[in-house]
């Protein structure tokens, strides 16, 4: 239909109205049309932290409403939001469970919290449990939290405790019924003290209870966590409210418990690892080669590597950029076999079947290039270099451009360019079977 511009600035609009509030602008339209487009040119941007990647995030602009035609739009008073049980909000494993929604009209036109209750009780079978809220574009309500609550699981019956029990085994007290809520919950508050915390565990002292209680570990459920009272295993913990751990303390006095996430010891042991690795490849560098007497009859002496021969004759395979001129060359026939061998493991690695034919045919071209050719020695670790900055400079225009916020799934959003990372390995590869190559041909002509 045309263009009309408001006139109305950002700092019009901030002096004119408050904040969070409500502007009626009139745009004449002299003429007719049954398409419409409202374009925001400009708007004085107000910022929120985003709790998910710490980061400043501008707030959406928001349209309340949109009147065509002389003819106002009469709307009825504000009353209580109450939708009454509606089963298009919420489905659990693909059946659709009725909930209602209620609360003030103030909250809901400010958009803040309103009240969803289930209708009816949902009963979930052993196994994993798939819920799905409705997208908030299609129903005009935004689902941004359920709980689920459940009664507090049935205690354990400790046996009792005989002479032959093995250590560790549960405590002779027999244990009362469990309360109606756990631990942690609102309706049974508890004092825990945690005296240590820690990424991986906690050391809690629990008060005394005559009836027994449920501890509970407000974290994902996994087996990995383990719990100790008073040097004894609880077990392995059981699900609480859907996703937390819980374990049964049986009546006792004041007890410490010790919380751990075992699997971290696998890590530490990992880390001690790679550290003396580390270690040992800096001391093996850092004393080099030792060379053989010259004769048999020269003194037999230890001298450190020298930084003038090529970097071939090192006794490990290192990449060198120098290409040598008197390095042997294999036959054709070993050159074309070496860039088979090299196409068909890019054919076998590459993530992305659509690029793997034209990919895996230039390594192997640069397998046999560099094979064949002295003074292309270095084409495969320039090939590499290419690609890896490739990879970089894409990755540095698409967050100039896109500004991707740096969360978890900030890796996610480059899935299109894995190919080149891909690839350098794979030259980085080829590289290392071309010296590989050239030094078993040098030392059979040599001998």
């Amino acid at each position: 239909a045309g263009l009309f511009p408001t006139g109305l600035k950002a700092d019009d609009a901030t002096a004119a109205a408050p904040l969070d509030s409500t502007t009626t602008v009139s745009i004449p339209v002299p003429t007719s049309g049954r398409t419409f487009r409202l374009t925001m040119a400009e708007v004085s941007e107000r910022l929120t932290r985003d709790w998910y990647s710490n980061t400043f995030q501008p707030l959406p602009v928001s349209i309340a409403e949109v009147r065509l035609g002389p003819d106002p739009i009469r709307l009825r008073p504000p009353t209580p939001v109450d939708t009454g049980c509606r089963e298009d909000l919420v489905r659990v494993n693909g059946r659709p469970v009725p909930v209602r929604i209620t609360g003030s009209a103030a909250d809901a036109q400010a958009r803040h919290r309103l009240n969803l209750e289930g209708c009816e009780p949902v009963t979930l079978t052993p196994g994993e449990t798939l819920i799905i809220t409705a997208a908030g574009s299609d129903t005009g309500i935004d689902i941004d939290q359920l709980v689920l609550t459940s009664p507090a699981p049935t205690p354990p019956s400790p046996a009792p405790a005989s002479p032959g029990a093995e250590e560790g085994a549960a405590p002779a007290e027999s244990a009362s019924p469990a309360p109606s809520d756990p631990i942690g919950s609102p309706s049974s508050p508890s004092e825990v003290k945690v005296k240590r915390h820690r990424d991986t565990s906690f050391t809690a002292t629990v008060p005394a209870s005559p009836t027994g209680r449920w501890l509970v570990l407000a974290q994902s459920h996994n087996r990995g966590w383990q719990a100790t009272a008073e040097g004894i295993d609880l077990g392995e913990p059981i699900v609480i409210d859907g996703y937390a751990n819980g374990w049964w303390l049986p009546p006792s006095d004041e007890t410490t418990v010790e919380l751990r996430w075992t699997p971290q010891r696998l890590v530490d042991a990992a880390l001690a690892l790679s550290a003396i690795i580390a270690l040992f490849t800096i001391a093996l560098a850092w004393k080099g080669r030792r060379y053989a007497p010259e004769s048999p009859t020269s003194a037999a002496t230890v001298r450190p590597v020298e930084f003038g021969p090529p970097l071939p004759e090192l006794a490990w395979p290192l990449f060198s950029l120098q290409p040598n001129a008197e390095a042997p060359r294999p036959s054709r026939r070993a050159a074309v076999a070496a860039g088979l061998a090299t196409a068909a493991t890019a054919a076998l690695t590459l993530p992305q079947w659509p690029t793997w034919l034209p990919v895996a045919a230039v390594l192997g071209a640069i397998t046999i290039i560099s094979l064949q050719w002295r003074r292309a020695a270095a084409l495969p670790l320039a090939a590499a270099a290419t690609s890896l900055a490739a990879a970089a400079a894409w990755i540095m225009i698409s967050q100039r451009r896109f500004r991707h916020p740096p969360d978890f799934g900030w890796p996610q959003r480059f899935e299109e360019i894995h190919i080149l990372g891909i690839t350098t390995i794979l030259l980085a590869l080829t590289a290392y079977i071309c010296e590989t190559a050239q030094r078993a041909i040098k030392r059979t002509t040599k001998t």
